[in-house]
C-alpha cells in the first residue's frame, strides 16, 4: 500500500505536491523555461507554452 501522507514541497515558493514528478513539472516555473517570451506569463509545462502562443499570440511553434 501506498504512502499517501509523503508530500514534496518547492523549495523556492514552498507549494507541496503528491507526487516527485509534478514537483519536477512546477520547478521549471522558477527556471523560466516556461515563460512566455510576449507577455512573460509562466506556465508550469512546456504544452501549455505552446496552447498559450497559439492561442494568446497566433504563434505556432
Amino acid at each position: 500500500m501506498k504512502d499517501l501522507t509523503k508530500t514534496f514541497a518547492c523549495e523556492v515558493c514552498g507549494k507541496v505536491f503528491k507526487h516527485p514528478d509534478s514537483l519536477r513539472q512546477h520547478h521549471k516555473a522558477h527556471t523560466g523555461e516556461t515563460k512566455c517570451p510576449v507577455c512573460y506569463m509562466v506556465m508550469s509545462r512546456k504544452y501549455e507554452l505552446r496552447v498559450h502562443l497559439r492561442k494568446r499570440h497566433n504563434i505556432i511553434q
